[in-house]
């Protein structure tokens, strides 16, 4: 009978634990909110030099009322230190960064501790400028993770815990001792050798800014050069992109079925605006365009503007095109799915823009 039960208990850890160890994405941030301070982090980009392969670099996303205002704070090396950059709600809320790798919300502050929480970082960033410029050193540090762990000491409403290839995180000088980021437990370092115990971040031992240790909080074993085990191994693999919130003239869906006979798109208004999506939600196109009126040779001119969004940003091509009398077709080709889509154009009879669309499915 015992031994039953502790086959039960067993199980209900290491459901929990599974259960806690799914990422959480920034495409799950809430739409409901007016302010919001998330805390991100994404393992750095593969073409980095091998010893860098394995560290995250962490930074701070700000939403300040309104999904038009939003903000990225991160140190970004030794030439550039702390800044602060505009950011577009799509960018806000991408799962992925630097050359495709996953990114990780640490923590999410909402609500009034968000707009307080707003504040102390700009004050804090503004006390803590002069330290990176022209002081940023990769090992020990500082550095960008450096620059948010001294965030959250400053900031009280930050609470979160770090993933442990976070390199510098806890560098504080030739000697520090406080709080750990989660604010939950303690911690002493020095370059060399440190350590830290907390209710979530369980019990580390940091050797040369590397962490061995086991955490609570996601549940995991730390490892030097390694994924947090079994954290950092759930990557979230099936992201997507949100719907297009677009005034489109029409929408078309496109996935393996998709064949390439030419959809008539009739005669188009002088601005308007098509969307392009793909089934499995990785991506979208958004397709622009604005007709002059007729010049004086009986000929329109069409700008045609597209916007890629994909789990890793926006691409942005534009392309212009002369109709003339001739009444003969002008193809222009726009990008999505590994695939070239063709929409064309020609000038009707009564001098009206006539369209249509050849779509292929995605490679």
């Amino acid at each position: 009978m015992h031994s039953a039960h502790l086959r039960r208990v067993l199980l209900l850890l290491l459901f929990v634990s599974l259960a806690a160890c799914r990422a959480a994405r920034p495409s799950e941030l809430p739409r409901n909110q007016d302010w919001i301070v998330a805390v991100k982090s994404a393992r750095l980009a593969s073409s980095s030099a091998w010893f860098k392969r394995f560290a995250h670099h962490t930074w701070v996303d700000v939403k300040r009322g309104s999904e038009s205002k939003w903000e990225r704070h991160e140190c970004l090396g030794a030439f550039f230190g702390i800044a602060k950059l505009d950011l577009s709600p799509e960018e806000a809320r991408l799962d992925r960064r630097f050359e495709g790798a996953a990114v990780r919300l640490l923590g999410v502050v909402t609500g009034e501790d968000a707009r307080s929480a707003a504040e102390h970082i700009e004050t804090r960033s503004a006390e803590l400028a002069a330290r990176y410029d022209g002081g940023y050193h990769a090992w020990p540090g500082p550095n960008s993770n450096t620059y948010v762990a001294e965030l959250a000491r400053g900031v009280p409403e930050l609470a979160f815990v770090f993933d442990p290839n976070a390199l510098g995180k806890d560098f504080d000088g030739w000697f520090g001792a406080g709080r750990t980021a989660s604010k939950t437990g303690v911690r002493v370092d020095t370059p060399i050798l440190g350590a830290a115990v907390g209710l979530r971040e369980g019990v580390e031992l940091h050797v040369l800014q590397l962490t061995l240790g086991l955490s609570f909080d996601p549940p995991g074993l730390s490892l030097p050069f390694l994924p947090q085990i079994p954290f950092g191994w759930s990557s979230p693999d099936e992201q997507r992109l949100p719907e297009p919130e677009v005034a489109a003239l029409r929408t078309f869906v496109i996935d393996e079925h998709t064949t390439s006979e030419r959809i008539d798109l009739g005669v188009l208004p002088d601005t308007g605006t098509f969307v392009l999506r793909l089934a499995d939600g990785s991506a979208w196109l958004q397709v622009d365009f604005t007709i002059d009126p007729i010049d004086e040779h009986g000929a329109r001119r069409i700008d045609v503007d597209s916007t890629r969004h994909d789990l890793e940003g926006t691409n942005d091509s534009s392309s212009g095109h002369r109709l003339d009398k001739s009444r003969i077709p002008i193809d222009s080709p726009v990008y999505l799915g590994g695939a070239q889509h063709r929409f064309d154009f020609v000038l009707g009879p009564n001098n009206e823009v006539l369209a249509g669309l050849r779509l292929l499915p995605p490679k």
